[in-house]
């Protein structure tokens, strides 16, 4: 849990200092930059999307259509940043690891 608050204030840290370094230069570069920095992990994600269908184009299971597939990608960006940015550095106490009560058996 603390390596993950470190990582994701070092994450936040380094795009604030981006964008207060090149904004008086470059106010584009700033806006672009930070862009892509929010936005990599979700850049290579759909790539990997794009390559799972063109690997498994010939499996004999059903085929995804692109409007799946693009759910499918956002769906999964969406998540990755809620967990790994949000609920396990600074949420990962919310919700018990036992369950109780007297109608668990085990």
């Amino acid at each position: 849990m603390r390596m993950q608050q470190i990582a994701t204030g070092a994450m936040v840290a380094a795009l604030a200092i981006g964008v207060v370094h090149y904004w008086p230069t470059s106010p584009s570069l700033a806006i672009v930059g930070s862009l892509l920095w929010l936005v990599g992990y979700s850049c290579v994600l759909g790539v990997e999307f794009m390559m799972s269908a063109i690997v498994n184009r010939s499996d004999a299971s059903p085929k995804a259509n692109w409007q799946e597939l693009l759910k499918a990608w956002w769906d999964e960006a969406y998540v990755v940043a809620k967990v790994f940015f949000w609920r396990q550095p600074y949420r990962a106490n919310a919700v018990l690891d036992q369950l109780e009560g007297a109608q668990l058996r085990g």
